[in-house]
């Protein structure tokens, strides 16, 4: 019965990561939402964490956060300003005031939120009700391990009645992120990826995993004139910056985190990026490697954890060393390289 547990769990948490990555998402609900005012809502801290903060840390601490967010929204409303074009009109509203509208009022906005929420299903659908809570609170060793067993970080697009609502069955389209929010990267890289998905369906494009490697063999010729960004926390304590080196045949960079967020806001095409994206199940979690575009998004390299990685995650509920939960791995980097042809 254990045997039958360690082989199954990977299979549902592949099952998780296809139905996130390669969604196939309903046309007919884009069509409906596309008339709709697209409301984004800014992320806010509720009164009763405002309470626990301060309490906590003190009244500084607290004007720090508020001003982290104040910033992240702003910087999102520039975000949507240039890259979304698939609804005519937009608005944005602290989360707050739009829990306090109507079911009618809601109904004329397709909303678009960063949500952080427990994932207690295996299934692969999303849970009915969405936990929002102030990163600050997770808890420090939590997020400096990644820790996404219990807490998954989103990028979510739904009609707006439905949101938060206890017959939500899932979103219209979602998108895993590589951060928790308040993130500019995490935001720049959710935005992309659903008007990437919109874009794909609108078209009437099916977005399968032969096709998604196929893209990513194609986009993945252009990195010999890029230079791939690697953050120096990324990196498995077992998996060294001259290792990588050693696999990656073109030109590298290493740089620290205030340096890869700085050059991931210029979206220059002179750079790629290596990313850990989150995918989680009721049972554990498994981060896959991947390389996208500085000035597209675009996906130009992608890998998960081995089969036998992911049998040893089961079997230890997705927790490894301390400190190296969510690093990039030297076999899964390898693999990568061979799936994409570079």
């Amino acid at each position: 019965m254990k045997f039958f547990l360690l082989l199954v769990t990977p299979l549902l948490v592949i099952s998780n990561f296809c139905h996130a990555q390669f969604q196939q998402t309903n046309v007919k609900h884009l069509q409906e939402i596309k008339d709709r005012t697209l409301l984004v809502l800014e992320v806010s801290i509720p009164a009763k964490t405002q309470k626990r903060i301060t309490k906590k840390y003190g009244q500084q601490k607290l004007n720090e956060i508020q001003n982290t967010y104040v910033e992240f929204n702003s910087y999102v409303k520039e975000l949507i300003t240039k890259e979304w074009d698939f609804n005519k009109k937009v608005e944005y509203m602290p989360q707050d005031q739009f829990l306090s509208l109507s079911k009618k009022q809601k109904q004329k906005y397709a909303v678009l939120h960063f949500t952080s929420y427990k994932y207690s299903r295996s299934s692969g659908q999303l849970p009915s009700s969405y936990v929002i809570l102030a990163p600050e609170l997770i808890g420090e060793k939590d997020q400096a391990n990644h820790k996404f067993r219990e807490l998954h970080h989103a990028l979510i697009l739904n009609r707006g009645e439905k949101i938060y609502a206890s017959s939500l069955k899932g979103p219209i389209v979602f998108v895993n992120l590589p951060e928790p929010y308040p993130s500019f990267i995490s935001s720049k890289f959710g935005i992309r990826n659903i008007k990437m998905t919109i874009t794909n369906r609108m078209k009437g494009e099916k977005i399968t995993k032969k096709g998604f490697y196929a893209e990513i063999s194609k986009n993945a010729k252009e990195l010999k004139n890029k230079t791939l960004l690697v953050k120096n926390s990324s990196l498995h304590k077992k998996f060294s910056f001259s290792q990588l080196k050693k696999l990656y045949k073109y030109p590298v960079k290493l740089v620290t985190d205030v340096e890869y967020e700085k050059y991931f806001k210029e979206e220059s095409s002179d750079y790629a990026f290596l990313l850990v994206i989150p995918t989680v199940s009721s049972t554990t979690v498994i981060f896959s490697t991947c390389i996208i575009d500085g000035a597209s998004g675009k996906y130009m390299g992608f890998a998960m954890p081995s089969m036998g990685g992911m049998l040893l995650s089961a079997n230890t509920g997705g927790i490894s060393t301390i400190g190296n939960i969510g690093k990039i791995k030297e076999k899964t980097f390898s693999n990568m390289i061979k799936t994409a042809n570079i």
